[in-house]
């Protein structure tokens, strides 16, 4: 349980160094919301896989910060120890870690709205249909759409990251199969 608990520690502050070292004024941020675009080219999808850290926090940190590139909202789940809750989001390119008294709060949110991330497969995007899940995390992303699509995928053994997009078939399953491949590569 102490080796849980000190990667998860050690997760948290790669997060917090790799996101709030250049904190962004309001206006920058804003900025950069308005101005994102979803990216579904080649060199943002081989970039996702390649030249990963071995070790899982660094591993996780650096599989969500990439992430936040091809999908519009993001929330990183941590599951041990029990329960599930945020330990960062992304929101059309801007990142943030979540404080301690947010993780509290985000831990009764979810009670109920997430899948067991330990019975989630690796690297498979699930479509949850629960409209309990969109409720819950519709706090944290208010500008999130009814028609946008939810997503949950495992990236490693205690986490999972909850995606929204607002890609359409034919363009979403495309897209999902080429970030597919480039997790699995």
């Amino acid at each position: 349980m102490e080796s849980i608990i000190y990667h998860l520690s050690k997760l948290q502050n790669k997060l917090e160094r790799l996101f709030d070292e250049d904190p962004l004024s309001k206006e920058e941020a804003a900025q950069i919301q308005k101005t994102f675009q979803l990216q579904t080219s080649d060199s943002y999808l081989k970039a996702l896989g390649e030249e990963l850290p071995q070790d899982e926090p660094d591993r996780t940190a650096v599989l969500f910060s990439r992430l936040m590139h091809l999908f519009e909202f993001g929330l990183l789940l941590i599951s041990r120890p029990q329960p599930v809750r945020i330990l960062a989001l992304f929101d059309h390119g801007i990142l943030k870690t979540m404080k301690p008294s947010l993780q509290a709060c985000s831990t009764q949110a979810f009670s109920g709205a997430v899948p067991n991330l330990d019975s989630l497969p690796f690297f498979e995007f699930l479509s949850p249909k629960s409209e309990l899940l969109r409720n819950t995390i519709s706090p944290f992303f208010p500008t999130m759409r009814s028609d946008d699509r939810l997503l949950i995928i495992r990236i490693s053994t205690h986490s999972a990251v909850v995606l929204s997009t607002t890609l359409a078939e034919p363009w979403l399953g495309t897209h999902l199969e080429n970030v597919h491949k480039a997790l699995r590569s």
